[in-house]
């Protein structure tokens, strides 16, 4: 099974409008979503595609990358 970044942004319009077109959104520097909203965005990650998102991932630089959170949700799907 192989997400698609629309499926990260159903779950991101949880927490406010989002452009579907935004192909270098970041959620996290753009301010979209704050840190209590993150550890709901997070779990909610984990639950719907039933994976567990390390720690060491989302301290990362990457993390808040819509492109980068894909490829990282389909390398863990595998």
């Amino acid at each position: 099974m192989k997400i698609k970044k629309d499926e990260i942004i159903e779950l991101l319009s949880r927490f406010g409008k989002i452009k579907k077109n935004s192909k270098n959104f970041n959620f996290i520097e753009s301010g979209f979503i704050d840190s209590i909203n993150l550890s709901r965005f997070i779990s909610d990650l984990e639950v719907k595609f039933k994976i567990n998102i390390d720690n060491k991932y989302t301290s990362s630089k990457n993390f808040g990358d819509l492109n980068d959170l894909v490829k990282h949700i389909n390398k863990l799907l595998k």
